[in-house]
């Protein structure tokens, strides 16, 4: 082929800047996939609780315990770096300075550092019973609480390949297969677990109606459905995701050529801070419910209920916070930083109209958002007198997290990490200790506490933003775009020669796409957009 035509050779001019409009609407028009997709996994959470609210107090406490310790350590295989780097390399694809490739060669980079994690996950989990007898928690309560572990243990390569793969693909703006999935996987989730766990009665007996033990089993069998439906179904027969995956190499494209120590390592450069600011989350969140247990029985049922009016939110400004984090990475790797500018701050506007709406019904309507999760009027009633706290609460917590998301999108994920550890440590975690001993044992004061942790963090996010350097986080998306090794002196190279030099970069070849259907794919992708 000539090389004036070939597009990787010789790049098309770099589009127009993207109007207001036109950023704010894409972000929009990603949103609601992403919204279903995190609703659905959110979903499944309650229904299990529901369920086994339903079989017994004995069975809600000792799956309640199991999270205690499964969700803590859970967290080290929770950080979602993976679409920074898929997104790089699509946007660097698309504007022909790195082949297509690239983006299923880190995936697999991706699944080879995630598969050494989980197994050291896996293992935390099987320890169950015993890490649970040194907290010297409800000796009767041990044994279901490690079964209950060990089933779901078995779910954690499906949760694992799920979550890399919906990274995968939505990096690509492709966000429709996984929204799909996890409406079809809340259904059978639901579904299965009242048949199996609760039962049906058929005259004199009852179908199913298994109990506690079905529980971790219905739920570990639907992760496994799902994982089949998004790569058998609309991967492999539907053919999504297929241009960014390599071709004629290894077997099936995959291929451990693909997974070298420098690629590895310039994944954990991201992935290590990622997930260490969840755990960190987690777990300060966990010394504030202590607080609040330390209140009173009614307390403590009203924070719960109100943690969970904080966490559905968090899945709205969640799924706008995620379609920036796209928009944004493919803008860094395509080397428009203006564009990736533009969608970060449309982004917090768009953020900031949603929690301005959930302020709103906090204080408009607390009892009707209470009676969501309980009937007793003594918890309707703190309710209503706490909403003040709650609402602070609610609007600084999300605004943090989507901070910290549109900060993570362009790769500073040891930024994220550190404005979390102070934020949480030095100034969440201490306000609502100094709340609740000198000023009053309510839990007003621990809402206004975890408000003015928030707040601190927010200033640290905001102020991180604002001193970003946009043609650094272009020439780093570049490097990473490249696969890691590419371009890897571009971080340090003067300012004035940053530009030359990514125009310059000698792009790795893409496979001919031909009859493989690169062309439908691509269609289908800007559809999606």
């Amino acid at each position: 082929m000539d090389n004036q035509h070939d597009p990787f050779l010789d790049p098309s001019p770099p589009p127009r800047v993207a109007s207001w409009r036109e950023t704010a609407a894409g972000i929009l028009a990603l949103a609601p996939a992403l919204f279903i997709g995190q609703l659905g996994w959110v979903g499944m959470k309650v229904t299990d609780t529901a369920l086994l609210g339903h079989v017994g107090t004995h069975a809600l406490a000792a799956a309640s315990l199991s999270d205690l310790w499964t969700m803590a350590s859970g967290v080290l295989i929770q950080g979602r770096v993976l679409g920074i780097f898929v997104g790089n390399a699509v946007g660097a694809a698309k504007a022909g300075t790195a082949p297509w490739q690239l983006a299923g060669e880190w995936l697999q980079v991706s699944v080879a550092v995630l598969g050494a994690i989980s197994c050291f996950v896996m293992g935390l989990w099987a320890a169950t019973g015993p890490v649970l007898r040194l907290t010297r928690a409800d000796a009767a309560l041990i044994p279901d609480a490690s079964y209950f572990s060990l089933v779901l243990m078995a779910c954690i390569p499906a949760r694992v390949l799920f979550s890399q793969l919906q990274q995968y693909l939505s990096a690509q703006r492709i966000v429709k297969p996984a929204a799909a999935v996890a409406l079809v996987g809340l259904a059978a989730n639901l579904l299965l677990g009242y048949l199996l766990v609760l039962g049906v009665p058929t005259g004199p007996s009852r179908f199913g109606g298994y109990g506690f033990p079905a529980c971790p089993i219905v739920t570990s069998a639907v992760e496994w459905l799902q994982l089949l439906a998004l790569a058998g179904l609309f991967c492999l027969c539907l053919g999504y995701g297929r241009q960014g995956w390599p071709q004629a190499v290894g077997w099936c494209g995959v291929s451990p050529a693909f997974v070298t120590k420098s690629r590895v390592r310039e994944y954990l450069k991201l992935y290590v801070p990622a997930a260490l600011s969840i755990a960190s989350d987690f777990w300060r969140m966990s010394a504030v419910g202590a607080f609040a247990a330390s209140l009173s029985t009614l307390d403590l049922a009203v924070f719960t209920a109100s943690y969970r009016v904080m966490w559905i939110s968090l899945v709205l400004t969640g799924s706008l916070t995620g379609g920036v984090g796209i928009k944004v990475a493919q803008a860094l790797g395509a080397s428009r930083p203006h564009d990736a500018r533009r969608c970060v701050v449309a982004g917090l506007c768009l953020a900031c109209v949603a929690l301005a709406a959930v302020a709103a019904l906090i204080l408009a309507a607390p009892r009707p958002l209470a009676a969501i999760f309980s009937s007793d009027a003594s918890v309707l009633d703190a309710f209503v007198r706490a909403r003040l706290g709650l609402c602070l609460a609610t609007i600084s917590m999300n605004l943090a997290v989507v901070l910290e998301g549109l900060l993570m999108a362009t790769g500073r994920t040891r930024a994220v990490l550190l404005a979390g550890l102070v934020g949480s440590w030095a100034g969440q975690v201490p306000a609502v200790a100094l709340l609740v001993v000198y000023w009053r044992r309510s839990l007003g004061a621990v809402y206004y506490g975890v408000a003015v942790g928030y707040a601190l963090l927010c200033a640290i996010l905001a102020l991180a933003l604002s001193r970003l350097d946009w043609d650094l986080l272009v020439a780093e998306a570049l490097a990473r775009a490249n696969g890691g090794e590419v371009c890897r002196g571009t971080a340090e190279a003067p300012r004035e020669a940053q530009g030359a030099q990514a125009a310059t970069v000698e792009p790795r070849r893409a496979p001919a796409r031909g009859a493989e259907g690169g062309g439908e794919e691509a269609a289908r992708q800007e559809a999606e957009a």
